[in-house]
């Protein structure tokens, strides 16, 4: 059996994470979870994302 996961899977894994964070992260996903959370797939195998710090910028 293939473990998979879907978009409420991986909002459901968000809700988790930030009732451990002690502030607010901002979160870019990557890949397959990109993908499957603007509904362009229906599933991943794993969860991406990446976090800033807040000394880092996203561009330039």
């Amino acid at each position: 059996m293939k473990y998979r996961l879907n978009k409420q899977t991986l909002l459901d894994i968000l809700v988790q994470w930030n009732a451990f964070l002690k502030r607010k992260i901002h979160l870019i996903a990557c890949g397959g979870t990109a993908l499957t959370l603007l509904d362009i797939k229906q599933s991943t195998k794993d969860v991406d994302f990446l976090a800033l710090l807040r000394k880092e910028k996203l561009y330039g």
